[in-house]
């Protein structure tokens, strides 16, 4: 299996990886714009309680977090930022009661 650079494409096409990935990131800041839009406009029209404010944050925070690939990217920092989208998309669920609170 040959090796490739972090940022190179696996399929060997000639579209730019980079900029895929600029579009990746600038989609996850979005993820988190549209999770705290949403957060205000319910908190405006139900109210709710610490905890729903609780999982909103952690529902934002993965998005937010990947901006630091920006800083240092690579495999590790990748491979990290899913886990960060894993632990906090669980800390969301737990926050409201789980799958079927």
């Amino acid at each position: 299996m040959p090796e490739h650079a972090p940022l190179e494409r696996i399929d060997g096409s000639s579209a730019p990886a980079r900029e895929e990935f600029e579009t990746f990131l600038i989609g996850a800041l979005g993820w988190s714009a549209l999770v705290v839009v949403a957060g205000v406009a319910l908190w405006f029209v139900y109210g709710y309680s610490v905890f729903v404010l609780g999982a909103l944050i952690a529902g934002a925070a993965p998005g937010l977090l990947m901006q630091l690939l920006r800083l240092r990217d690579g495999e590790i920092a990748r491979t990290a930022a899913m886990g960060a989208w894993a632990v906090f998309g669980s800390l969301a669920a737990a926050a409201t009661g789980g799958l079927t609170g």
